[in-house]
């Protein structure tokens, strides 16, 4: 296993997965994948490492829009504190998905104002990430912006923050054989 900071701290290796207790650290969490078995089991094992998630958030779609990311903004509202940390465990789309619930205040609204118009950054919450890749591909792990979808109107949109940059990214090529 070894590491690397620029500005996300990465940590690579067959079996760091195992590394993700020791970066939550004890605090509060909230769990960010997909509702699927082989997501399921990976949750499970995070959570004999790491403790109960505050939440667990697995309503994540490919290609994550406005819709699916207003219910999953309400979710997190009503879970989670403060100095709660957000485990994004998945591909792209769950790693989009969390970098939206970090800017989101109380619900989506500010995140769509933001998106529609550029205007309100301020209204937006800041809460860390950590991301755990289970693809190869989008290299959403490290970088700061999120590829949001409005299907309705037909639109892509980019939600591009500095705050979105996830404190680490945890790659382990053993959490991409099993897809």
């Amino acid at each position: 296993m070894w590491s690397f900071s620029n500005p996300v701290e990465l940590v690579f290796g067959i079996g760091s997965f195992d590394s993700v207790a020791d970066l939550i650290n004890g605090r509060p969490y909230c769990l960010v994948t997909y509702d699927e078995p082989y997501f399921q089991m990976l949750g499970e094992k995070l959570i004999e490492k790491a403790g109960k998630p505050e939440s667990i958030i697995n309503n994540i779609t490919p290609n994550p829009d406005f819709e699916t990311l207003t219910v999953c903004c309400q979710q997190f509202a009503q879970m989670v504190s403060s100095n709660t940390v957000i485990i994004a465990l998945g591909g792209g789309s769950v790693i989009d998905a969390a970098k939206v619930l970090a800017s989101s205040n109380n619900g989506f609204e500010p995140v769509r104002l933001f998106l529609k118009t550029g205007r309100g950054e301020e209204q937006l919450a800041t809460y860390p990430i950590i991301a755990i890749p289970t693809t190869a591909g989008t290299g959403s792990e490290v970088t700061h912006w999120a590829t949001v979808w409005d299907t309705k109107a037909q639109k892509k949109y980019s939600l591009a923050r500095e705050t979105l940059y996830p404190t680490h990214a945890v790659v382990d090529p053993e959490l991409m054989l099993g897809l």
